[in-house]
């Protein structure tokens, strides 16, 4: 038996980036930073240290991930897989990234905070396409309590997808 599951709670260092895919669906791209801080046992000063994690979201988590509101500094609690792939840039160069994967069975992704998004000098699908926004949705104002935001959870519909 193995398992891969990464859990990230951190926030989010640009909006979501959401990209069409080849299949008529969509690809969300995020960046989150987590951070951790710590004292120094030598000089007593207080320490911390960012990490920064490319999260990338297909299927139906890509589409709830365009419907939300989300900007810089909105704070998420994320479950996916742990992967790395490669590819060639523009110049041919192999390049190489580590990313968790959200794509259905055992992903999830929850609002802890949110923060409405900036508008953008770029286009991006995200701009040309948001979602309209229900004055009731538990995901639209800041004012919203964390503890009433709903997880966004995807084991029950992908369940016949389990290979044994």
């Amino acid at each position: 038996m193995s398992i891969n599951k990464v859990i990230l709670v951190g926030n989010l260092t640009q909006p979501p980036e959401i990209k069409p895919t080849s299949k008529g669906g969509v690809v969300a791209l995020l960046n989150l930073a987590t951070n951790e801080s710590w004292t120094d046992k030598q000089t007593g000063e207080k320490q911390e240290r960012s990490e920064y994690h490319r999260v990338t979201c297909f299927n139906k988590v890509a589409e709830i991930v365009q419907k939300l509101s989300l900007g810089t500094g909105s704070q998420l609690y994320v479950e996916g897989q742990l992967t790395h792939r490669d590819y060639l840039d523009k110049s041919g160069v192999k390049k190489y990234v580590t990313e968790v994967k959200l794509s259905g069975f055992g992903s999830t992704i929850q609002v802890l905070s949110a923060k409405n998004p900036e508008p953008q000098n770029n286009s991006s699908a995200y701009e040309k396409n948001p979602e309209p926004q229900n004055n009731s949705s538990a995901y639209e104002h800041l004012d919203v309590a964390p503890q009433k935001i709903p997880p966004v959870e995807l084991d029950k519909e992908f369940e016949d997808d389990i290979p044994f």
